[in-house]
């Protein structure tokens, strides 16, 4: 009899703890959201040029933007477009910040909403024939055009060529971490493996 008591107590007291838990997870996902857009203290980015600004970004003369070269050419030219990456580095790492303006609409969040996030520049290199030259080409799929871009929301990539390899690199966000702690790791403008890079060889 009392073997079978004991079983009944140790049962009870783990539903028990078992609902409490359940009780204190819930409160927390129910609490009042006010405090994930108390920006006090945060660092609020509305458009690229406060990223440029943050960042301390300067634009390179030996760098080509994906925006800017026309073809004017009687030569061969050569279409290409490839996707993904090759390596990643971390410019920051676990910063806390909001967005607001055009920035927050492209990125599909809510104004002023906070998190913690990580930024990277990922690259994707290329080989070009040696008689060949390279031309970057608007990539509206690709990643933040990295530097020297002013005000506004533009997308694309930086390049630069040393030999017949091409470096090309682009600018990412990874919103980890709201306020309430919930994680969600989406990229924006999108996931690396999507990143589509457009670009021009002329044949020489």
């Amino acid at each position: 009899m009392e073997k079978y008591l004991l079983i009944f107590i140790s049962v009870f007291l783990l539903g028990s703890c078992t609902k409490e838990s359940d009780l204190q997870q819930e409160s927390i996902w129910n609490e009042d959201v006010s405090f994930l857009t108390d920006t006090t203290g945060v660092m609020v980015f509305n458009e690229w040029k406060d990223l440029e600004d943050f960042f301390k970004i300067e634009r390179d003369t030996n760098l080509i933007l994906s925006t800017e070269e026309t073809i004017q050419t009687k030569a061969a030219v050569n279409d290409y477009v490839t996707t993904g990456y090759n390596y990643i580095t971390v410019l920051k790492e676990n910063y806390k910040c909001a967005f607001a303006g055009a920035l927050a609409a492209d990125m599909g969040v809510l104004p002023y909403q906070v998190w913690i996030v990580d930024y990277y520049n990922v690259y994707k290199t290329i080989t070009i024939p040696t008689n060949g030259y390279f031309v970057a080409k608007d990539s509206p799929k690709c990643g933040y055009i990295p530097v020297g871009t002013g005000n506004g929301i533009k997308k694309g990539y930086a390049s630069s060529t040393s030999g017949n390899k091409v470096t090309m690199f682009t600018l990412t966000i990874c919103l980890k971490y709201d306020m309430s702690g919930k994680s969600y790791f989406r990229y924006c403008p999108t996931s690396h493996s999507n990143l589509t890079w457009n670009y021009s060889i002329i044949n020489l």
